[in-house]
Order: structure tokens, then sequence, then C-alpha cells
């Protein structure tokens, strides 16, 4: 009984509560030094002693920055610069990452506001701790000290750099970095001693190389620096000045791990000098596709004429690979002679063109596309003309199941019947359903129809009907721009009520 009466007391009783408060600077310092940077400006407001841990005592931040300091701390940039390199001196050693920028309107600031303090480049890269850094980004003018330089070469365990500079004579540093897998390297003109000291990073993936003058002529230089890389995945080439010679695409054989290859530049796009495989472009790319679609992807931009297609497919989506798709905007001249004989394009399951100018008709290149390019299934043909020689094209494209045209290339069925399989189709500057509706009523494999949102699109009861007649429609896009606001919506409501499994946005 004893027992009993003082049970109740017991569960009463509760031990002294421990909360966070009472743990030791250090270790409350190490538990914030987890959180994220939202958290971390959070904790700091909490209370007096949490201030002092986040800006003080504990080594929160993993990552830190140089940039916009003072923008957000409300504090004269001097005053946020001092306090910036106070908290690097503290706690640099821990450091995984930091981000020094400099250009823009922000040059002079940061650099007046560190000589203010007493502090060179150096001075704050030699705070940073070789052991721990993994990521610099360091974007400095008008060129990189030396001493900065000698002291980018001590981070041997960088994975990730970034370099910004007019000038950039870093290559013995760079050469000691053999960590690296990505690299991005800017300046008025890439050292050809960097370019070399670039091909001898063993684990190298990623590389970005810009330069803002014109490449010299035989532009295909500095892929030849580096077939030393087979295990490079990603490669991008930029320039911004007038270029001349011709760049050659990175073969497969000296580049087997090759996934992604951008070639751009700011110059002018017809003054008939920079070439890549003879077509004179300022853009050009391939790169491994979106994750729902298989191969790989080849983009071609600003040309003013695309005489051959075979040398950049062979280079950029080899035969016995795995389909790829091709993309073509803004070409001025796409004669049939280009695709004519092109055994490159049985690769493709997937073609974009936008806003091409073909010869002789859209549909005569599109045939000969058509007998080669038995693998396509997805087709867009955005701002191309062709009026109604379209459909005789698509009705031999069977395999076909996403399309994205305008109204004006698809009309009736004086061919016979196509769309047949189509399980997405894309309409661009349609104004009515109504004129094309057998066409469209074949495709009775459809589950998407996305509509234009410009110019809008009337969905009338005619049209209503059309869509009704589709069995599989699931989705419907831009069903809400397919009326006037001010006019009522019966005819939505009745498609609404008739097919209420419709999804319509």
């Amino acid at each position: 009984m004893a027992a009993a009466q003082h049970g109740p007391a017991n569960l009463e009783a509760t031990p002294s509560e421990t909360t966070i408060d009472a743990l030791p600077d250090a270790l409350l310092g190490l538990i914030l030094a987890k959180t994220n940077k939202e958290s971390w400006r959070a904790a700091a407001a909490t209370s007096r002693r949490w201030n002092k841990v986040v800006h003080e005592d504990a080594p929160i931040p993993r990552a830190w920055s140089l940039a916009s300091f003072h923008e957000k701390s409300g504090l004269p940039p001097a005053e946020a610069a001092a306090g910036r390199i106070a908290l690097l001196q503290r706690v640099g050693r821990h450091m995984e990452a930091a981000y020094i920028d400099t250009f823009g309107s922000r040059q002079l600031l940061l650099q007046r506001c560190l000589q203010q303090g007493g502090w060179q480049l150096a001075d704050v890269l030699g705070m940073l701790g070789p052991a721990a850094l993994r990521s610099l980004q360091l974007s400095w003018q008008p060129s990189l000290p030396s001493a900065a330089v000698h002291a980018l070469g001590t981070f041997s365990r960088l994975t990730w750099l970034t370099l910004q500079s007019s000038q950039l004579q870093a290559a013995d540093a760079v050469r000691q970095l053999s960590q690296l897998v990505y690299l991005k390297a800017a300046a008025q003109s890439i050292p050809a001693a960097l370019v070399e000291a670039i091909g001898s990073l063993p684990r190298l993936d990623t590389l970005e190389l810009s330069a803002r003058q014109a490449l010299e002529p035989g532009a295909e230089e500095p892929l030849a620096r580096l077939t030393t890389l087979r295990q490079l995945e990603c490669l991008e080439l930029h320039e911004e000045g007038r270029s001349s010679g011709t760049l050659q695409p990175p073969q497969t054989a000296l580049f087997p791990n090759l996934r992604g290859f951008r070639f751009s530049s700011c110059g002018e796009q017809n003054d008939g000098r920079l070439q890549v495989c003879g077509s004179i472009m300022q853009t050009f790319e391939f790169e491994d596709s979106r994750p729902t679609e298989s191969g790989k992807y080849m983009f071609l931009s600003d040309l003013p004429a695309l005489e051959e297609l075979q040398p950049l497919l062979e280079a950029a989506l080899p035969a016995g690979h795995c389909p790829g798709g091709l993309e073509v905007h803004r070409c001025c001249r796409l004669p049939a002679a280009a695709v004519r004989n092109c055994p490159g394009v049985a690769t493709l399951n997937r073609l974009y063109l936008e806003d091409c100018a073909t010869e002789p008709s859209l549909e005569a290149v599109l045939a000969l596309l058509r007998y080669q390019a038995t693998a396509v299934v997805k087709l867009s043909l955005v701002r191309m003309g062709g009026g109604a020689e379209l459909p005789p094209t698509l009705v031999g494209w069977a395999g076909l199941r996403s399309l994205h045209v305008g109204e004006p290339l698809i009309t009736d069925l004086p061919y016979g019947p196509y769309l047949q399989g189509l399980e997405e189709l894309y309409l661009d500057d349609c104004t009515d359903l109504a004129t094309f509706p057998w066409a469209l009523a074949a495709a009775t494999s459809l589950r998407t129809l996305h509509l234009p949102k410009y110019p809008v699109l009337r969905l009338d009861d005619k049209a209503v009907d059309i869509l009704l007649g589709l069995p599989h429609l699931a989705l419907l896009r831009n069903a809400g721009a397919s009326y006037p606001p001010h006019e009522p919506e019966g005819p939505i409501e009745r498609l609404r009520r008739s097919r209420p499994e419709l999804s319509m946005y």
C-alpha cells in the first residue's frame, strides 16, 4: 500500500531537464555548423549568446564569400570587409568552399577595402586551409598577383575551381591541383601553357574555357592539346570576338567518355570566317539528353548556311551509339543537299527545326530526312512556313509520337490519314481548330494536346466536338487561354461535364 501511495508522487517527480542552452559554446557551435545559411542567420537572432557563438566563437560556416559582403549587412563597405576578414582569420582553416568576386562594380570597392585593412589577395588565400578547401571561385581583376598564384598551388585537395581574370598566368599552380574534377577558366586569352597544364590533370571530367579575344587561325588547336584528357565528360569553349579557321568537334576516339560539348562565338555570324566542320555558325553543342530521353543531343544555332550535315553528325552522334537528337535554330539557308545522302540522320530519334529557310521547300528537305531518319519519334517545326505541302511528308512518317507545329502545317487529309500514332501534339499560331477537323480526328491515340497561349485560340462548340472525338485525350494544356475572359465559358464547361477525367490547365 505504501508503495502504491508513493507511486503517483514518483511519477510527478521529473528529473531536471537539460536544454541546448546548457551545452558549452564549442559544442553549440558544432551543432549550428550543420545548419544551412538561412538557419544560421536565424540562430544568430535567437539570443545574445547564440549571436556571439555564431559570429565569434564557433567555426560555423563551411563556405565563405567575399563579394557583395556589405549589401546585406547594412555596414559600411570597409567595416563589412573587415568583419569578413576577421571571420576568415578565425575559421578559415575549416572552410570547404570560398567565393571571391571582384568583377563589375564590386571590383575597385573590394580591393580598396582590402588595401585599407593592409590585406592582399595572397593574404586572404593564405587564411584558407589547404587540407579542408574543396571548392574555390576566384574572380580578380586585372590579373592574379604572382603571390596569389603561388598560394593557389597549395590547395592540393581542390576538386572544383573557377578562375576569372584578364590574364591567367597560373599554369604552374593548376598543374599541382591533381584532384580537380571541374575547372572553369575565363580570361582575355587562354595561354598555351595553361592549356598544357590542364591537359595534365588526371581526374578532370568537366572543363570550360572562355576567352574574350578571337581564336587564332586553327581554332582546333586547344582540342589537340587536350587529347590527354581521355576521361573528360563535358567540354565548353567560348570566345567573344570574330573567329577564323575551322573547328573540328572532338572525336569519340580521342574523348571516349565525352557526353557534352559546346562551342559558342559572339562574333558576327555572317562574316564567313569561323567554321565548324565547314559550316559557319555561332553556337555548336552536343550533350547528354534530358533524363526522359535517350542518346545524345546536338544543337546548332545562328548559321548563315548549313551546307553539309554529315560531318557534324559523325562527330557528335557517331554511328553505333544510342539514337540522339538534332536541333537547328536560325539557319538562313538549309538546302536539301545538306541532308541528301546523310546516313548520320539514321541515329536521330528527335528532330527540331526553328526559323530555318529551307531550299527548295520544306517538303523537299523533310522528304529526304524522312526516308533516312526512320527512327524519329519526336518532330518539331516552328516558324518554318511550308503551308499545305507538309501533309504528304507526315503521311509517310508513321513512327511519330510527338509533333510540334503551327496551324499552317496541319491541314486536312487530301493525301490520306496521318497522325494516327501521335500521342502528343503542340500547336503554335493556331486560331481555329475547325480548319483541320479531319486531320486532328485521325489522331485517335492522342493523349496530350498543347494549345497556343497567343494568339488566343477560341474553343467553340465545333472545336469541342473535335476534342470529344479523341478517346484517349487526358491532358489539355493552356485551356484557360482558349476563350476571351469576358465571354461565357459554355463550350469549356460542356467539355468538362462530358470528360470529367480530362485534365485542363
